[in-house]
């Protein structure tokens, strides 16, 4: 509060034309829910500490997945002990947060731990991934119209990420483990077919995401050996983007990871790593323009754009707890919409 306030000062007394209203106001936000997991304040607490004692090591290996995403993206079961462990005593809820008023609904349907992956167009499904009922991440769907779950993925692999695409098609990744390591697979799945189309393996695929055209595709790639602790440095995690003509080949955009698209499709927004940790960037679908996204102080991560294209939902460490900020597409306004507990993966 003291530092944002401290910037509106300056402005005013300045009299710089270009500056803002430091703060983003409630009533512009758009009124469509932000899903996401999120811990009450007691279980946040504990969280906090058990994530403290091996943050530091992940930020000095920017580039490798955090302990947490790593762990759930393999779809590997924690060990009796160990920090991963202790992760799994709290798994969170998943709720729909209104932006404009911070009130919270339940989404009972879905078991604890639930990791919210993306909204269907019309804003009445929610896509999510759980390992609860199947014991390795599966994607399922929850319909608020018809008030049911459904089950999307199934198999032997693990199934952590996925995104909706047009005429019901469905992104997602595939893990096939072996010990700590494992061999990634994406697939694209029609609602009624048996036997996916495979686009891509090699990697482990984070963050797969559909162009809003239905015509690309862009997800994070890591390197097998970097995910599993054996690789070097920030050549780990990159951006890749293919587009969905048969024959198309990969195109590397960026070192970063978790893109999501704006609206109208001329951005990517995304987290890139820098000297004081991952920061919020965007760029065009072709890898051009890239620029951060805002000066924040924090290390910034799973950015969500808004409906309306106008904000980017973010997480971000203060007070020691992930809290869930906003910010303007244009990089101003930072304010924090959910002052209590903490929060993880939101999808606007």
């Amino acid at each position: 509060m003291k530092r944002w306030f401290g910037v509106g000062l300056a402005c005013l007394l300045l009299a710089v034309p270009a500056c803002r209203t430091p703060f983003v106001a409630l009533s512009d936000l758009p009124d469509a829910p932000i899903a996401l997991m999120y811990w009450e304040p007691e279980p946040a607490r504990r969280r906090a500490e058990v994530l403290a004692g091996v943050r530091n090591q992940a930020r000095s290996r920017r580039g490798v997945a955090r302990l947490e995403e790593l762990g759930e993206l393999l779809g590997a079961q924690p060990r009796r002990a160990g920090p991963a462990a202790e992760l799994a005593r709290w798994p969170g809820g998943l709720r729909l947060l209104d932006p404009r008023t911070g009130r919270l609904e339940r989404v009972d349907a879905a078991t604890p731990g639930s990791r919210p992956m993306a909204w269907s167009q019309d804003h009445r499904r929610l896509l999510y991934a759980s390992a609860r009922l199947t014991g390795r991440p599966q994607l399922f769907e929850v319909d608020f119209d018809k008030r049911e779950v459904r089950t999307l993925t199934r198999g032997p692999e693990s199934h952590p990420r996925g995104d909706y695409g047009p005429r019901d098609l469905l992104l997602y990744s595939g893990i096939e483990l072996t010990g700590m390591s494992g061999v990634g697979r994406l697939y694209v799945s029609e609602s009624d077919s048996v036997r996916p189309r495979l686009l891509s393996q090699g990697g482990l695929y984070e963050s797969p995401r559909w162009s809003p055209d239905g015509r690309t595709v862009v997800f994070a790639r890591i390197d097998p050996r970097a995910a599993a602790g054996r690789g070097r440095g920030r050549g780990g995690m990159v951006l890749v983007s293919r587009s969905l003509t048969p024959g198309a080949s990969e195109r590397v955009l960026a070192r970063g990871k978790q893109p999501v698209f704006s609206p109208d499709g001329e951005w990517i927004v995304y987290c890139a790593p820098g000297p004081e940790g991952w920061r919020l960037w965007r760029m065009r679908p072709d890898g051009s323009g890239r620029t951060p996204l805002g000066k924040g102080a924090h290390d910034e991560r799973s950015p969500a754009v808004s409906p309306d294209g106008r904000f980017v939902a973010f997480i971000a460490e203060e007070s020691g707890l992930d809290r869930l900020f906003v910010r303007r597409m244009d990089g101003s306004g930072d304010r924090i919409l959910l002052g209590d507990g903490a929060v993880a993966w939101p999808v606007w």
